[in-house]
């Protein structure tokens, strides 16, 4: 049986995007759903309702040579309709409101809050870890410690999630992985998988911390993207075509070079013969 070609990791080209858009799009309209059901229907592994059930199988036939799970991460940012960036005071006060009337109901709160069912989860742990330590106000940098046990699952968790092998890797190598691929890493998947205790912030952080590396700003995100795009654009280009040269070319050619050849011999067998005699007068002139 054939091994299966690797599946093709790093930043989505401009031609990824728009396929992957024009997939959602024909997908939504056969399905007779809209494409911010999509974001609504939450985690990849949860799609238990009928119209989304395999939606994600189906749209990644269009990208085959990216993972399903990468098709997934990467669609709901593109077709992502609600508020990103810094959270307001006015947002956090309401969110308390909303987890007191709903629950764990993320799905339901979004409309209300306009953020993604993801963003509100991800904050409400971050909430719920500042209460655990006491702490008065969210975003401060006060975070729970992280044991020997947790940091090994997260560097096993990168290592599942980026395809490497589980020997001796250290963080360190899989941050150069990353970087030279230009892998967006799942730290949101990876969040989940740790229990739900760790944000995706704690998990990226603590993952620098361990590979001894800052924080990049967000100018370098984006030109490390940039570069990413265009390294596999490169990639990705065509190997020109070979020249065909006839025969009779080839031959002209072999006997010019062959004609050069024989030019250089002779120059420096005139030239070795002029450097003899040149020695032999000078003995000459020398004995007289």
């Amino acid at each position: 049986m054939p091994k299966e070609k690797p599946k093709r990791s790093g930043a989505f080209t401009a031609e990824e995007n728009q396929v992957l858009r024009s997939a959602i799009d024909t997908i939504c309209a056969i399905r007779d759903i809209s494409p911010v059901d999509l974001v609504d229907a939450g985690d990849l592994r949860k799609d238990t309702n009928k119209k989304i059930r395999g939606i994600w199988q189906e749209i990644a036939h269009y990208l085959p040579d990216r993972s399903q799970s990468s098709v997934y991460r990467r669609a709901i940012r593109v077709i992502n309709p609600y508020k990103t960036g810094p959270w307001e005071r006015e947002e956090l006060q309401q969110l308390h409101v909303l987890v007191a009337q709903h629950g764990s109901k993320w799905t339901r709160i979004q409309a209300e809050l306009n953020r993604s069912a993801e963003s509100i989860a991800d904050k409400w742990r971050e909430i719920r870890q500042q209460q655990a330590l006491g702490g008065e106000a969210v975003g401060t940098k006060k975070r729970l410690t992280w044991n020997d046990d947790e940091t090994e699952q997260l560097r096993r968790l990168l290592l599942h999630e980026l395809g490497m092998e589980d020997n001796v890797t250290t963080f360190l190598e899989i941050y150069n992985k990353v970087e030279a691929e230009g892998i967006k890493v799942p730290f949101t998947a990876i969040s989940r998988q740790l229990g739900g205790d760790r944000t995706r912030l704690n998990c990226y952080e603590r993952y620098l911390l361990m590979a001894g590396k800052k924080r990049k700003t967000k100018k370098q995100q984006d030109e490390q993207h940039l570069e990413a795009n265009k390294r596999q654009r490169i990639e990705a280009a065509p190997a020109p075509a070979p020249v065909h040269v006839p025969e009779e070319v080839t031959f002209q050619m072999q006997e010019a070079t062959a004609e050069v050849h024989e030019a250089v011999d002779q120059a420096l067998e005139a030239a070795a013969v002029a450097a003899a005699a040149a020695v032999a007068s000078e003995s000459h002139f020398e004995a007289v």
